[in-house]
């Protein structure tokens, strides 16, 4: 079963239950990065570092009540460089990302410009500050990195991103299958419709080690619905919430063709 909600993250209180989801798998839009709308409700659009990182804190707590006890919270967040407007040329006529959206101007008050501004974990202390319980960082080794010019780039090329466990209280759903390391190695996905696409098996991999059969899972920033996906495949409900129309459109058809896998103890 699925439902794909259109509305906003924060204010989709409303269309859920209580004490009802195993876990919340998601990846909310990244700081300073692409505004994928014009609605001025979205998650990162136009916001210093601070009003990101406790928007993004106040959705989480929103949807607190509608996690299970025993719940677990999976988020997947990038980071990124202070004065960073990303790589302009990519936007071109014949580049890359040619049409798509373009990053935006990521800039923190008082913090020298080509600073790594840590994103990541300033979110995951304001997590904890506001109560959750942070039980792991997991690692997502992209094996196909981002290409950049390295006659410019004075530093490693990244090639990860963070994904954090949180648990609401210490006794928490774990299956104890699946990877048994912090570090997943999986390959960017590139033939999907969304502009910032997770690979399949990251939301998987959440999704078996601390849900069972049959439960429930949410994903307030559905994009394009890869958690829905996941979710389905391996033989759990989902609940998608997407801010606008067109990806909600997206999602639901999306799922309309997923059906149970025989086996996915691959993952």
């Amino acid at each position: 079963m699925y439902e794909v909600f259109c509305d906003n993250a924060k204010d989709a209180s409303s269309l859920l239950h209580p004490d009802f989801y195993q876990a919340i798998v998601t990846s909310p839009p990244y700081f300073g990065l692409r505004v994928y709308g014009d609605d001025d409700r979205e998650v990162g659009a136009n916001q210093t570092l601070d009003e990101y990182i406790d928007e993004l804190v106040g959705v989480f707590e929103s949807l607190k009540f509608s996690l299970r006890d025993d719940g677990v919270l999976w988020v997947n967040i990038g980071d990124c460089y202070n004065g960073s407007t990303g790589a302009g040329t990519d936007y071109h006529e014949g580049g890359r990302k040619e049409g798509k959206n373009k990053w935006g101007m990521r800039s923190v008050q008082g913090l020298a410009p080509k600073n790594l501004i840590g994103v990541p974990w300033r979110f995951a202390l304001a997590m904890q500050k506001a109560g959750w319980i942070l039980r792991s960082e997991v690692i997502w080794w992209k094996t196909k990195a981002y290409p950049q010019q390295e006659s410019y780039i004075k530093r490693p090329i990244p090639a990860h991103e963070t994904v954090f466990m949180f648990s609401k209280s210490p006794d928490y759903r774990w299956n104890a299958t699946g990877k048994r390391f912090s570090v997943w190695r999986m390959s960017p996905t590139s033939r999907n419709p969304h502009e910032a696409p997770f690979p399949l098996e990251l939301p998987m991999e959440c999704i078996l080690a601390s849900t069972d059969e049959g439960g429930w899972v949410l994903d307030p920033f559905a994009g394009s619905g890869t958690t829905g996906e996941a979710a389905l495949i391996c033989g759990r409900s989902a609940t998608l919430i997407e801010l606008y129309p067109e990806s909600a459109e997206v999602c639901r058809q999306r799922l309309a063709g997923v059906s149970l896998a025989e086996d996915v103890e691959w993952v």
